[in-house]
């Protein structure tokens, strides 16, 4: 558990981030609909949380006219009325944990939304409508129930970060390589079975989080992207890896534990991942000790497959 001298460090830095990105700001926040209503034009945030007595917006929300951010963690709400397209100055907008099963229709409307998170709902699809949303940089629409994206999706060109993890998903939208912003994809916990060719034109992409899916196999188009630091594929069904994963020179995290590697994939021999995780496959897991042994003393990898110990006698 973390201190609270801790906990205070972790917000000023959030606090940090966001005078960072979008102003020296000081905002006036309420915690209920009730409270933010006596004096609307003067609150700026309003976050409220763990309320099961909230199943609809209030009538009048449209008067908190100078309202940034709406944060709404834990209600009954399963609807947005049309009012909340008065909100003009909202740019962060969260309904989590809460019983919406689509994305309400007033929300594809809020064009100025540039934070989006829908988390842990029971949202079944999503419009082509969100295309509207130009301005979003974060989308989570995790822990629902989605079985796919629009293609629409992918021309949100300043998106940057995007997590669609534990949903239904079996596979990513044919031009998703079109979201040129994007730096940060999560989409663990579905069910993809592969990527499109496209995945190689996310040029500044540097964590792809792939992980608890059904993958059998990578695009070779995946040794195009070269910003990518984090590549997590732990629990597929990979069988082998594309040579051109060699040409991720900035790859330092990498995760492939439980797939079905029944020999070690020999593209690794040619690269220096500083965090590889490669347990659990049914290849000869000694010359998995023994790269990894090689990576962290800095020597050659010089694997002889008819040697159990491994290596030659100048790298023991």
């Amino acid at each position: 558990m973390k201190s609270r001298l801790q906990l205070s460090v972790i917000l000023a830095l959030s606090c940090l981030a966001v005078s960072e990105a979008f102003g020296s700001i000081r905002l006036r926040t309420c915690t209920s609909f009730q409270e933010a209503l006596k004096d609307p034009e003067k609150v700026d945030c309003l976050r409220i949380a763990n309320d099961d007595e909230l199943v609809s917006f209030p009538v009048g929300v449209g008067r908190l006219t100078n309202l940034q951010i709406l944060v709404i963690d834990g209600s009954r709400l399963s609807d947005v009325p049309e009012e909340l397209l008065k909100l003009k100055k909202l740019w962060r907008l969260e309904i989590s944990n809460s019983k919406l099963d689509r994305i309400p229709p007033a929300i594809y409307s809020c064009h100025n939304l540039r934070y989006l998170r829908l988390r842990g709902n029971n949202i079944r699809g999503i419009s082509d409508k969100i295309e509207e949303l130009r301005e979003l940089i974060y989308l989570d629409i995790s822990n629902n129930k989605i079985s796919t994206l629009p293609n629409a999706i992918t021309r949100l060109n300043k998106l940057q970060q995007l997590f669609a993890e534990n949903n239904i998903l079996t596979s990513s939208p044919p031009d998703i390589g079109e979201l040129s912003s994007l730096i940060n994809l999560i989409v663990s916990s579905n069910s993809i079975k592969n990527l499109p060719p496209g995945i190689g034109k996310l040029s500044k992409l540097r964590q792809m989080g792939l992980h608890q899916n059904s993958l059998e196999t990578l695009p070779p188009e995946i040794g195009a992207l070269s910003s990518l630091e984090v590549l997590l594929l732990n629990s597929n069904r990979l069988t082998e890896l594309p040579t051109e994963l060699a040409e991720l020179k900035k790859l330092r995290r990498l995760r492939m534990s439980f797939n079905a590697f029944e020999e070690y994939p020999a593209v690794l021999s040619h690269m220096s991942i500083k965090d590889l995780m490669l347990l659990k496959n049914p290849f000869n897991e000694e010359m998995y000790e023994y790269h990894i042994k090689c990576l962290r003393d800095r020597t050659p990898i010089d694997w002889d497959p008819n040697n159990a110990a491994g290596g030659s006698s100048s790298t023991r």
